[in-house]
């Protein structure tokens, strides 16, 4: 693409859910920091996923359609890095939304405190039967370790709630299948992370 590298590449796999995406990138769309690229890359889609994206009509954002399925997000998160411009990477799953102020801060805490990757908590809603006219989602928050100073293999941190330095992309590695892995691919990516040294630090909202 023309012109000079955004400050924040955001790559989200996608495969035949508009009625979520578009939430998704209209939540990128919202965020307070406006240097960015969008990189939407599909899974083999079959639907409409191509016109979702469009219609956002904004240079920013592109979309990639795989010519063959993976089945998970390990093929269209490494292609999206390999596509990426940013000093910095974001995921956001198709499925999530960033608060607006987000990328901002993920990225004001990496310049300031010189660590590779940031993470932050999430809430994660969960649908729930309604009576009596009653909530319908109930909320959890994950992704915060024992030690705000350190991170933990056992925590559960979402790849939605990283930012990291293009370079550690390329020292820890292509994303694996989770066939090969006894973790989720994310966990096992950050953990690699970890392992190769980088250092990992929790934005704690």
């Amino acid at each position: 693409m023309p012109g000079s590298a955004p400050a924040v590449s955001v790559i989200i796999a996608t495969y035949n859910r508009t009625h979520t995406l578009r939430h998704a990138v209209q939540s990128v769309c919202n965020s307070s920091l406006t240097d960015w690229e969008l990189i939407v890359v599909g899974d083999a889609c079959t639907d409409d996923t191509a016109e979702c994206v469009a219609a956002f009509s904004d240079p920013r954002i592109r979309f990639v359609n795989l010519p063959n399925r993976t089945g998970d997000q390990s093929g269209p998160n490494n292609h999206g890095l390999a596509l990426s411009r940013g000093k910095y990477v974001a995921f956001l799953n198709h499925d999530d939304i960033y608060l607006p102020d987000h990328l901002a801060g993920c990225m004001a805490e990496l310049e300031q405190s010189g660590a590779d990757l940031v993470w932050v908590p999430c809430a994660v809603a969960r649908p729930r039967a309604v009576a009596d006219g009653g909530r319908p989602f109930s909320f959890a928050l994950i992704g915060v370790p024992q030690s705000t100073s350190s991170y933990s293999p056992f925590a559960t941190c979402l790849a939605s709630s990283w930012m990291f330095r293009r370079g550690l992309a390329d020292r820890v590695g292509p994303w694996q299948a989770p066939d090969r892995l006894h973790v989720t691919p994310s966990m096992d990516w950050l953990f690699r992370a970890w392992r190769s040294g980088a250092v990992l630090r929790f934005l704690p909202r």
